[in-house]
């Protein structure tokens, strides 16, 4: 494990050492003060996203899947839509509205499948923003209520 960790450590660092000037990691600080403001005005869900674009654009609203689903419009609808991914059998950005699940939202004409965890949101992001060429900074914190986001 020890060995593991250290690999981890390497490869971070490595990261760092390429990528930092062109996108800083969103500092723990600022983490913390994004996590205070959204549960001091949030009656929300237990874990909240946090999206941060090399512009510096910082997405984070009161429910993981609102921030979910306005980083997907920030990438682009069409974009998104062309990747084909899917959730649940639907498909993640569609102008359809699903069939199966009632966990979506509707943006712009736009329909995207909201029926996921925060972790599972968060590995969407990052494999849409890959396949994008778009390096996000993707952090859950956590909110103060335990009702669904």
């Amino acid at each position: 494990m020890q060995e593991f960790k250290a690999k981890v450590e390497r490869l971070r660092e490595h990261w760092l050492s390429h990528h930092a000037a062109t996108f800083p990691i969103t500092e723990s600080r600022e983490i913390e003060d994004i996590a205070k403001k959204i549960r001091s005005a949030s009656k929300s869900s237990k874990t909240l996203l946090v999206v941060k674009f090399p512009d510096g654009t910082l997405i984070y609203e009161n429910f993981a899947a609102d921030s979910f689903a306005k980083t997907l419009k920030k990438l682009g609808f069409d974009a998104v839509a062309a990747l084909g991914i899917k959730v649940n059998r639907e498909e993640l950005v569609s102008r359809k509205r699903p069939t199966s699940y009632n966990n979506f939202k509707e943006i712009d004409g736009y329909f995207v499948i909201t029926h996921s965890s925060t972790e599972q949101k968060r590995e969407i992001l990052e494999k849409v923003s890959g396949l994008r060429g778009i390096i996000l900074s993707i952090n859950i914190v956590p909110g103060n209520h335990t009702d669904g986001g």
